[in-house]
């Protein structure tokens, strides 16, 4: 799938894992209107991305969000190393979720601006480089 937002970078993610509790899950559960999960994930950086970037501040963005709109945002930092390109990071998630919502969205993006620098939205924006949906299993809504 082409998606012209996300960037055509060297930065991938290859491994993503999702889990509520101790289970990976491949749908969402939603009690009491909130979703709880972890998520695992390995990016893979090239030595010449981190030779580029080396002396910048470096941060992976990790973003939830339910129709188009940020419900959760987790901050990892990316300790760039020209002798090392798989970084693996445990980010864990609470939100409300919106009523009537089939799917939360994760996306992660590569950034070098602090979240209180007034570009940071653009930043974000041409810096994805992952975005996928998860489902909400639908009886979980009602806490069931």
């Amino acid at each position: 799938m082409d998606d012209a937002n996300v960037q055509k970078d060297s930065i991938y993610i290859v491994e993503f894992n999702v889990s509520q509790g101790k289970s990976k899950v491949p749908e969402l559960a939603v009690i009491g209107g909130k979703v709880s999960l972890h998520i695992e994930c390995a990016i893979y950086v090239p030595i010449d991305f981190s030779e580029i970037n080396l002396n910048k501040n470096n941060f992976i963005y990790f973003t939830a969000f339910a129709n188009e709109k940020a419900v959760s945002q987790q901050l990892g930092v990316l300790p760039l190393d020209p002798d090392y390109s798989l970084f693996k990071y445990d980010v864990d998630f609470n939100f409300k979720v919106p009523e009537g919502i089939k799917n939360i969205g994760f996306q992660a993006a590569y950034t070098n601006k602090q979240s209180s620098d007034p570009e940071i939205a653009e930043s974000l924006h041409y810096g994805r480089f992952f975005k996928t949906y998860i489902p909400i299993k639908q009886e979980g809504i009602n806490g069931n």
